[in-house]
């Protein structure tokens, strides 16, 4: 559904079913005019709701008065004296002022649904605080109370099922069909859920929260209405207002005052969305259609938003007169279930439509109608008897006499609950009408091309236009677009053209397309003027038009032509500033994921701007060692282009210029360019404008970014300038960290390829083996010693790096400028990556050279768990991963060095919070190994397992081998996605094999993974 009304632009439920059924402005009425009708119990619940917790707030004695809380006692006197009429006053003016501030139907309210839901989280705490105070405070908790409740006789039988027609096992299925029907149908809730949709993955969320949030909410129901019961008494008809009285009867009149706080905040979010929705409809669907119908030529485009606002009043006010006439002769569940069987009718039209074909609008009309009919009947009809406007007999012997024909038992069927009945007999005829009518019905070509494109909405788009009709003559697109831009405004009508036909140069198109290309284009205008106006009225305008070419509906068009363009030009502002952050913080995340992967950053980094931001080519420019630059990633540009483009730096060409000035250079007409060597490969690759901007790296120029476009002239804007600039300045930050890495890894590499053809040359030479062999072994020494002594060189001036970067990031030698932090925000994340990879180098270092020295002796595993922990909670708590301890009782103490058994545990908790997404588990495992020792272990020595055991990212079974290798990093997109170095692993398992222990690894690729240390006791401890 969401994807359809996103595809179509689709306004609302009316809007959803005439679209689907062939655009069908009289289905959409209908739907309209179903939903005004059936929304009135659910406005008067609402209205009921809040002025009877206001009276009984107000009115203390109205508290335990059965008779006043429900009698009809209250609309003797005059409407200017209720509660009521005043609460649908406000609620009707707040919703005309701030429900309908625009006509734009498309429009995303993000603010009306944030209030919606700060309204439904004010009524579960509200809601759960009472239940928590009648359960626990007034009872001894839920076995109290069903105990007291199977004690007493008169209400025993509310712990069974089926002993009554009110809570038959049909009633309950009913309940549940009605509850469902609720959630998708009812205007409202459709409205919410798919119309103000943002993302499709929202549904994801929904799936789980929606639940618990109806779970949460009923979890106190069945106590608060027992425990009313038992303490109040009186008719069920007053369990309503249990939530209420219960704590005002025991002097909590805070408690009270937030439950009707909580109440009221979410009655006023269901009544301004349900009549905000309801008076778009009434407008895209009844109003605009006769306009267009009746050709009206009155300019009545300053009128359209009274309009809209009058119907908000009129759909509030609608609630009310039920309210008055009918509210007092149900409870409030009961109002609620009247609308809800109302708004099921429309189910069939609706779901049928998104899976068969064959329905058409014939069978949809047919059904409604038909449904419609028999809920009229069956539930309104017995309403009006009961609330005394129609007499008794009509329910006793039937309408006339006639017997069959009562409403409560239509055609003798009896046994039924009254809305099990009626929901048998609206929703069964409803279905059999549709099914009936479509099958016995041919559909139209718009039909059939509308039941493909919904019912076919993850398949493939196809051909719709092979039969379309043919109009006679098509108007010129100059004019198409002066008739877009009266809906949608100038620069978007523009904008559809332009995307429509790929260029900017359009006027003379006209005659080169096909019949079916003018067809493409035709819907494709429906379709942007459909989501102002709704897809009835849109395709009235568009057929008009075309047939008559603007000639007889120009002054009917200009009623209309006003609608969407109020917001225009923020909106579009707006949306691209989002798309300039969205693409900042990309970058940001590509920088710091791939940061030792130059190539894969640079061609992120282009992705982006190619996707992002529709430029036709763009490029990487680096200098080398030999002072020649060269493209080193690109897109767009042509190979003799790349081949041309490597020269040393000069001013004689651009990117020259830029490389050497450290200057942005923007060229927004390339035929203006005044240098030679530039003009010649700008004019080979047809390029209309450009921007360029230096790459610096630790304030040293190393390169140059470039973006160009051959579609127009100027494309680039002042404001993508500015974040071109910035996404420069981020790749050089990239690279710098980069090259850094590489020089590192070369020297590695160097140290190792000499140590290899050291051992080439005492193998050939085996009388030389001995000495060969202890000049190998010292030479590594030496490698290591030198490691260590460079990594703890280069600690130094990276941690005066990072303090001198924290300094001026606390602006101690003055202010500094949005851009300046965030460089040196960037500048310190990198610095102390730096910095942790030269600690783990020289950690390393030094157990390869023979330097680390631990101190051994007695330890307590509690203290070094306790400080582990105190550590690492901030990260588990922010990824909201649970974590589970397991630790023995009274273990022997062991004998180790604390600094680095606390390194150890840091090591494999760190890397299992770090391999496990968001709000997964990892359990830290603590025990004494009491089977024999594994293999490599002394089996006359007692040992202590401790195990890290996570549900993660797992480890491949070919990879588990090479695990704790230096540097390996065994995924490289799990490197880019998680970081880390390939060190800690391997500085472990040194650290475990120095304390005479083992380590293993168990995993599952996909499932988890558990590290396994074995630690000596102090009891056995061997020398």
């Amino acid at each position: 559904m969401i994807r359809i009304c996103q595809e179509n632009n689709i306004t609302s439920i009316a809007d959803f079913i005439s679209s689907r059924y062939g655009k069908c402005s009289h289905l959409g009425a209908l739907v309209t005019v179903i939903a005004i009708i059936g929304i009135m119990p659910y406005i008067a619940l609402q209205l009921k709701s809040i002025s009877t917790t206001f009276e009984i707030l107000v009115h203390p004695d109205l508290r335990l008065d059965f008779h006043a809380l429900t009698s009809t006692a209250r609309h003797e006197y005059p409407f200017y004296l209720e509660t009521a009429f005043y609460v649908s006053l406000v609620l009707a003016v707040f919703g005309a002022l701030f429900g309908a501030r625009y006509l734009d139907a498309s429009e995303k309210h993000e603010g009306m649904v944030a209030v919606v839901a700060l309204g439904s989280v004010v009524k579960l705490v509200a809601f759960l605080s009472v239940g928590l105070f009648v359960t626990y405070g007034i009872f001894d908790g839920f076995k109290d109370i069903l105990q007291q409740i199977a004690d007493d006789e008169t209400y025993r039988e509310l712990l069974l099922i089926n002993t009554s027609p009110a809570n038959s096992y049909q009633s309950w299925f009913t309940m549940i069909i009605l509850s469902m029907a609720a959630i998708l149908c009812l205007p409202r809730q459709f409205h919410v859920s798919v119309i103000e949709n943002q993302r499709e993955e929202h549904i994801k969320k929904a799936m789980y929260l929606f639940p618990l949030y109806l779970f949460l909410i009923n979890l106190f129901v069945i106590p608060i209405s027992f425990g009313g019961l038992l303490i109040i008494g009186g008719p069920s008809s007053i369990a309503d207002t249990f939530v209420l009285t219960l704590p005002l009867l025991y002097s909590q009149e805070a408690l009270s005052v937030l439950v009707f706080i909580g109440g009221l905040s979410a009655a006023i979010g269901m009544v301004v969305v349900s009549s905000v929705t309801l008076s778009t409809m009434l407008l895209n669907h009844l109003v605009m259609p006769l306009l267009l119908f009746f050709k009206v030529k009155a300019d009545l485009s300053f009128w359209l938003l009274h309009i809209k606002r009058l119907g908000i009043v009129l759909v509030i006010f609608l609630g009310y007169i039920f309210f008055r006439l009918i509210g007092d002769s149900y409870m409030l569940v009961n109002m609620g279930l009247i609308s809800f069987s109302a708004a099921i009718q429309t189910a069939p039209a609706l779901i049928g439509g998104l899976y068969w074909k064959q329905g058409t609008r014939h069978g949809a009309i047919a059904g409604l109608l038909l449904g419609f009919f028999f809920w009229f009947y069956t539930l309104m009809i017995p309403s009006f008897v009961y609330s005394g406007w129609l007499p008794d007999t009509i329910l006793s012997h039937g309408p006339a006499g006639i017997w069959w024909l009562n409403p409560i038992e239509l055609f003798g069927l009896t046994d039924f609950d009254f809305y099990s009945h009626s929901l048998f007999w609206s929703l069964s005829s409803n279905i059999m009408a549709y099914l009936v009518i479509s099958l016995t019905c041919t559909q139209d070509e718009i039909g059939r091309r509308q039941a493909e494109k919904f019912v076919g909405v993850y398949r493939p788009t196809i051909d719709r236009f092979t039969h379309e009709k043919r109009y006679a003559n098509f108007p010129a697109l100059s004019e198409l677009e002066k008739m877009m831009s009266r809906f949608i405004g100038k620069q978007k009508a523009r904008q559809v053209l332009i995307d429509f036909f790929a260029t900017v140069d359009f006027s003379d198109k006209l005659a080169e397309m096909s019949d079916q290309q003018r067809m493409q284009l035709a819907t494709e205008v429906e379709k942007n003027i459909a989501g102002a106006v709704g897809s009835s009225a849109g395709r009235i305008i568009c057929d008009t038009y075309m047939k008559a070419l603007g000639s007889e509906m120009e002054d009917v068009f200009d009623i209309f032509g006003k609608i969407s363009l109020s917001l225009e030009a923020s909106r579009e502002e707006l949306r691209q500033r989002l798309k300039e952050l969205s693409v900042l913080y990309e970058a940001s995340r590509m920088v710091a994921s791939s940061s030792l992967n130059l190539k894969q950053v640079m061609d992120d980094i282009l992705d982006l701007l190619v996707n992002k931001f529709d430029v036709d080519s763009c490029s990487v420019r680096l200098l080398g060692y030999d002072g020649m630059m060269r493209i080193k990633a690109q897109r767009g540009l042509k190979p003799e282009f790349v081949q041309s483009a490597e020269r040393q730096p000069s001013m004689e060409c651009y990117s020259g210029e830029c490389f050497l000035s450290g200057r942005v250079i923007h060229v927004p007409d390339t035929d203006k360019v005044t240098k030679p060597i530039s003009t010649n490969l700008i004019t080979e690759q047809g390029i209309k404008s450009f921007v360029l901007a230096p790459i610096l790296s630790e304030k040293e120029i190393i390169g140059v970014l470039s973006a160009s476009s051959m579609k127009e002239k100027g494309y680039f804007s002042d404001k993508f300038i500015e974040l071109f600039k910035t996404l420069a300045q981020q790749l050089g930050v990239a690279i710098g960290t980069a090259r850094l890495y590489d020089q590192l890894a070369r020297f590695n590499k160097q140290l190792e390829a000499k140590v290899a053809e050291r051992t080439v040359e005492l193998e050939q030479k085996s009388i030389q083996l001995a000495e060969a062999n202890l000049e190998l072994k010292e030479l590594d020494r030496l490698k290591s010693e030198f490691l260590a002594n460079m990594s703890h060189e280069l600690r130094t001036p990276m941690n005066s790096i990072i303090g001198f970067t924290q300094i001026l990031l606390d602006e101690i030698d003055g202010e500094i400028n949005k851009e300046q932090k965030a460089s040196l925000e960037t500048v310190e994340r990198n610095a102390n990556n730096l910095l942790s990879l030269i600690n783990d180098i020289l950690d390393l270092s030094k157990i390869e050279a023979g330097k680390m020295i631990l101190t051994l002796q007695p330890v307590s595993l509690d203290n070094i768990i306790d400080d582990t922990m105190t550590t690492l909670n901030p990260l588990i708590e922010s990824k909201k991963q649970l974590f589970i301890l397991e630790k023995a009782e009274n273990l022997p103490r062991v004998i180790g060095d604390s600094e680095k058994l606390r390194q150890i545990l840091i090591n494999l908790l760190n890397n299992a919070i770090k391999f496990t997404d968001i709000e997964g588990r990892i359990a830290l495992q603590v025990e004494l190994w009491t089977k024999t020792p594994p293999t490599g272990l002394d089996p006359l020595q007692s040992y202590i397992r401790i195990s890290v055991r996570d549900n993660g990212i797992g480890i491949k079974p070919e990879d588990q081998e090479r695990l704790f290798g230096e540097f390996i990093q065994l995924d490289a997109s799990a490197s880019r996605k998680y970081g880390g170095t390939g060190l800690g692993l391997s500085i472990t398992k040194r650290l475990v094999e120095m304390h005479k222990g083992i380590i293993k690894v168990e995993s599952r690729y996909g499932e988890g993974s558990t590290f396994s240390f074995f630690i000596p006791t102090e009891a056995q401890q061997t020398v």
